[in-house]
């Protein structure tokens, strides 16, 4: 009787494990469409619009490299550099970075921050009057 139910107990669990498995696969194939919550239009930029290879018609280096290519202790640029270095384009860079225009049109977004400046004013004026409250040295 009791090699029976030493054999019971793991067929149970493998099947309420594959039970859990199961719903568990069928609840991941239901996911709800992506929504865009504070509604920005994007467009997503191609290769060849972020960076490409290519040699340029000139190179600009940092005032103490050039100091350290004059005193002979590194070479010049030209002989640094690939044949055909990676180059960043400027049309993917960020434009307007302190452009306030998104948060004047969705200042709701400023809600969490506010709500957690309050809270920690909440909590730290708690303290303070249970820090007064216990404090047995006070003359109140």
């Amino acid at each position: 009787m009791a090699a029976s139910k030493s054999r019971l107990l793991p067929a149970l669990l493998t099947g309420a494990s594959m039970i859990g498995l199961n719903a568990a696969s069928s609840s991941a194939d239901m996911m709800p469409e992506e929504k865009s919550v504070s509604n920005l239009q994007y467009e997503l930029l191609g290769r060849d619009e972020l960076w490409r290879y290519g040699a340029m018609e000139s190179y600009s280096e940092a005032p103490f490299l050039s100091e350290l290519v004059a005193a002979g202790e590194l070479p010049p640029i030209e002989e640094r550099l690939p044949n055909e270095p990676l180059i960043h384009l400027k049309g993917a860079m960020l434009n307007q970075i302190l452009d306030f225009q998104s948060f004047f049109a969705a200042p709701r977004m400023m809600a969490p921050v506010g709500m957690i400046i309050v809270s920690a004013m909440a909590f730290n004026a708690f303290g303070d009057g249970l820090r007064d409250a216990m404090d047995p040295y006070s003359n109140a």
